[in-house]
């Protein structure tokens, strides 16, 4: 049954009266205004309004999140003993009142009244979020989370906007799957999105500016703990430049988030992504058009590199990482001594395909800090393969041979990049690995513990 919102003295009274499997309509153009306690979601519903409007004055439905330090999440979803089958919002803003920086509260939480021990079937099964906008808040945007497993299913953000929050944009914690696909944070005080204890899949986000100049540098992606992190197709991005706040002296090094941070996590995938961290960014330019060179330091300036890293992967007690995949990433202007990709010793099973740093209008001894990072001890294969801090700016693990002597249009064919060294290598590698010893001239394959020789012959 379809219910309209202005039919009843209050939106909660509207919610309320709804039944399971009802759609509950909050028209645009009305001055709705969260109460302290928020409006609390007890049934499976869907919740929609006329979208969330856009700054060229197209108009949808807001509500406004209450002024006080005491308020709560403008939606709070509270599953009751028999649990939650399925809450759809969709096509609603949520901002702070007008001329306040911040609302007094969130944008939506999770919250489960009784424990699991007491209320086995009290779970949240299926959460679907699409265009929503969650504007200036105190607390988090999206804070989905609990502490007892299994109690929040399967959860889906899809072109959701956090922004301008004092905690983190979106927060994802003992979620059995979650998904995130085209959603934009930004400017989040306290980072741009957490995953603990969660298995999740964020496709083609952005996250901007977010945990920048704030204590401990919380990372704008942060993995903790989750049996599957997938990050893909995903931009993180510092648009803004050193030493540019006013009270900023010129031999000063703005510091900056880590871009994405997997700690304790296993299956973890990052591919096809940007991190953009470092000074001297380009302004706005339209496709098609010449890239503008970057903007060079202000005069005087001398900063150290800054404290930020473009990824990184590491264990945290007795915690373990394996299983990661690294692929092909593009990394602008990563100047940190930690370098553009940390591997710690302590991961194991990881894969680091070809990665590309573009270092351009940093100072000249950038290039020291545009590495991967990976000690000898790392049970991981990088490719191309090198020592301890591997300069890579994209080099291929399987280039192009260019041959002349064939028609046009077949001129180069695809070729592999194996290691290579005097002698074979010592014991401790693994069966099936194929090296090249220079000394012999003879490409090499360790089968059974045994270094054998591969015959290749011409056609």
């Amino acid at each position: 049954m379809l219910i309209n919102a202005l039919d009843y003295a209050t939106l909660q009274f509207a919610l309320d009266d709804a039944s399971d499997g009802d759609r509950v309509y909050i028209p645009g153009g009305v001055p709705w205004v969260a109460p302290i306690s928020g409006f609390y979601i007890r049934k499976s519903l869907e919740i929609f309004g006329d979208g969330p409007g856009s700054a060229a004055g197209e108009h949808g439905t807001t509500i406004i999140n209450g002024s006080g330090d005491v308020n709560d999440a403008v939606f709070v979803i509270q599953p009751q003993v028999e649990g939650i089958d399925s809450v759809y919002i969709h096509g609603i803003k949520i901002q702070q009142p007008a001329n306040q920086e911040h609302g007094g509260g969130g944008g939506l939480r999770v919250h489960f009244p009784y424990s699991l021990a007491t209320s086995p079937g009290s779970t949240l099964r299926r959460l679907r979020l699409e265009r929503m906008v969650v504007n200036s808040t105190k607390l988090s945007s999206y804070a989905i989370e609990c502490d007892e497993s299994d109690r929040i299913l399967s959860v889906a953000l899809l072109g959701c906007f956090g922004t301008k929050s004092l905690q983190r944009a979106i927060t994802l914690k003992s979620v059995r799957l979650g998904r995130l696909r085209g959603c934009y944070v930004g400017a989040n005080a306290g980072g741009g999105m957490r995953f603990v204890a969660s298995a999740v899949a964020a496709y083609g986000c952005q996250c901007e500016n977010d945990g920048d100049d704030q204590p401990g540098l919380p990372s704008m992606t942060y993995w903790e703990s989750c049996p599957i992190a997938h990050l893909e197709a995903t931009d993180l991005e510092h648009s803004a430049t050193y030493c540019v706040l006013p009270h900023a002296p010129l031999n000063c090094a703005r510091p900056r988030s880590t871009g994405a941070e997997f700690i304790n996590c296993s299956g973890a995938v990052f591919v096809g992504s940007n991190a953009c961290l470092a000074p001297f960014m380009p302004g706005p330019y339209l496709i098609g058009e010449p890239v503008p060179p970057p903007p060079q330091p202000p005069t005087g300036w001398s900063g150290a590199p800054g404290t930020s890293i473009g990824l990184k992967f590491a264990t945290s007690g007795s915690g373990v990482s394996r299983g990661v995949v690294i692929g092909p990433n593009l990394f602008v202007r990563i100047y940190s001594t930690d370098g553009m990709l940390s591997v710690a010793s302590e991961v194991s099973g990881a894969v680091v395909l070809p990665q590309c740093n573009l270092l351009g209008g940093l100072p000249d001894d950038a290039t020291l800090y545009g590495q991967i990072n990976m000690p000898t001890s790392t049970q991981a294969l990088p490719v191309p393969p090198g020592g301890s801090a591997i300069v890579n700016n994209g080099a291929c693990a399987f280039p192009f041979v260019v041959r002349p002597e064939l028609p046009s249009g077949h001129a180069s064919t695809a070729g592999l990049t194996v290691p290579s060294g005097v002698g074979d290598p010592g014991s401790t590698v693994t069966d099936g690995m194929v090296f090249l010893n220079s000394q012999s001239g003879k490409l090499r394959v360790r089968i059974f513990g045994v270094w054998k020789s591969i015959s290749c012959e011409m056609p």
